[in-house]
């Protein structure tokens, strides 16, 4: 050993068997290493699921929903929205036959309701009391739960899951409430209108989804998106898709929409007038709100 090292000292070529072959261990360290983050990986992106087996995400399973006590306070719904179950605006006086379940846009659980409810900016405002109450005066009975500030959280629970879980449960709470032959509507906004395409394809009724996306939405823990999957679009039944006419000038939101135009058998319009952006706007519901009932086939 000690001629080994003077010749590598000196330069001198040598050979020793017993000499660690440094080169290999790196090797193997490498492989061991890309092995570990593979694992990792893998454990931090869950297999994909069928979209029949989301009601296995679901938290809380025997949820109870309540309505808000002073809807038209924001303080006060912003005090009451957290915790078990879920908060609801409530429309009507529970004899209706026509009923529209809403389901918000992700904005309405990342802010705080007040400034969801009032608007950052003037023109802003998306006030979901004025909409319970737009509905009830024309006789149509509407409920919508407010979802909880999920993204600080989990992110995935919150924008693939929560929505469609609130479904679930607030489908039974009124069948409860208005019978088994109440007419229901479902309708939702952007992340929730992407709830709306999973409606379509388990519950009975009529389904609006408004400006419905890809990435937020319950399809996105499956293979495949619901327009790219004829597993997906062939289920869906009395489905609207709604988006505004100017919305759809983004690149974007147009192929977005045109992807909903290539499948027979759902129902594609434009909301004139509407920007991207737009279409849970307050200022926006006398536009807005009619063709929610028409699509409903409400009027």
């Amino acid at each position: 050993m000690q001629s080994a090292i003077r010749g590598f000292i000196d330069g001198s070529p040598f050979k020793c068997e017993r000499i660690i072959d440094y080169r290999s261990i790196f090797g193997a360290s490498c492989t061991l290493f890309f092995v570990l983050v593979a694992v990792q990986v893998q454990a931090a992106e869950p297999r994909s699921i069928t979209i029949d087996a989301l009601v296995g995400e679901f938290r809380e399973p025997k949820a109870s929903l309540t309505p808000f006590s002073q809807q038209d306070d924001p303080e006060r719904v912003e005090s009451e929205r957290q915790g078990s179950g879920w908060r609801l605006f409530t429309g009507g006086d529970g004899t209706e036959r026509r009923v529209i379940l809403y389901n918000h846009c992700r904005c309405a659980r990342v802010m705080d309701y007040p400034t969801f409810a009032r608007g950052k900016k003037a023109g802003e405002a998306k006030d979901t009391a004025l909409k319970a109450d737009w509905f009830a005066n024309r006789g149509v009975a509407f409920y919508a739960p407010l979802r909880k500030m999920t993204d600080t959280v989990d992110k995935r629970y919150g924008r693939a899951v929560e929505s469609v879980e609130v479904f679930h449960h607030l489908t039974d709470w009124i069948r409860d409430r208005h019978g088994p032959n109440a007419e229901l509507c479902y309708v939702g906004y952007a992340e929730g209108g992407a709830a709306v395409l999973y409606s379509s394809l388990f519950f009975k009724g009529s389904h609006v989804a408004m400006s419905p996306p890809s990435k937020a939405s319950p399809f996105m823990l499956t293979d495949a998106d619901f327009t790219e999957s004829e597993k997906h679009f062939k289920n869906a039944n009395n489905l609207t898709v709604l988006f505004g006419s100017e919305e759809i000038l983004d690149t974007t939101q147009k192929a977005r929409f045109e992807a909903f135009q290539a499948i027979d058998g759902v129902n594609t319009q434009t909301v004139s007038g509407v920007k991207k952006g737009q279409m849970s706007f307050s200022t926006n519901l006398p536009v807005v709100g009619p063709q929610i009932m028409k699509a409903c086939g409400f009027w």
